[in-house]
């Protein structure tokens, strides 16, 4: 019981360590083109990073989340084993420094890229994001 709670006090340690450069959570918001619209280059380019990283947290587990619903091992379908949770540790941390890394470059390159891109990009993010969280 307490190697669940570890591994889910994790996942959502990474999620949280993500999500800090961000300002109120922003990559949890749904947002419109009008709001986006609004914002300056270098705003936009903090809420594509955190798009991208919550992307590239939920994409290892899509097959175990087609209801929508996969919060733990036991969730999944996974058993309970040492090894399963040594791979559950290790996929988190390798996906938390990719997005660290990957974060950092993309902060300083996608200010180069048109607004109008930016945005697009955003929203074509949010709507995969919220499809990956529903399950569909």
């Amino acid at each position: 019981m307490r190697e669940i709670f570890f591994i889910i006090a994790l996942a959502i340690g990474l999620v949280q360590t993500g999500y800090s450069q961000v300002p109120g959570g922003a990559a949890n918001k749904h947002y419109t083109v009008g709001e986006l619209d609004k914002m300056g280059k270098l705003e936009l380019s903090r809420l594509y990073v955190a798009q991208v990283n919550k992307l590239n947290l939920l994409l290892p587990y899509i097959p175990f989340n087609q209801k929508g619903d996969a919060v733990s091992l036991a969730g999944m379908g996974i058993p309970n084993t040492k090894n399963n949770n040594g791979a559950i540790k290790e996929m988190d941390g390798t996906v938390g420094n990719h997005n660290s890394v990957m974060g950092e470059s993309l902060t300083s390159l996608i200010p180069y890229a048109d607004k109008v891109d930016i945005i697009k990009s955003i929203l074509f993010l949010q709507n995969v994001v919220e499809r990956v969280e529903a399950g569909i």
